[in-house]
């Protein structure tokens, strides 16, 4: 049982020198996979942690794409 919110990613080569453009593009790319990671047996509700992660993944998705 996982007993903490999952960490994010790091986001590979992002840097404060990357126009912005990139540096979205990077960042909505690795949140995507990290969603996608947790898809499989989402639907199982005997497990209520895939479902929490799966929406901390939704919510730092959606965070990205909001900005």
């Amino acid at each position: 049982m996982n007993t903490g919110m999952a960490k994010a990613r790091d986001i590979p080569g992002l840097h404060a020198d990357m126009p912005f453009a990139e540096a979205a593009a990077a960042t909505v790319a690795v949140r995507a996979d990290e969603l996608f990671a947790h898809a499989k047996g989402v639907l199982d509700t005997s497990d209520i942690e895939r479902v929490h992660d799966m929406r901390v993944a939704s919510r730092r998705l959606r965070a990205v794409l909001e900005i």
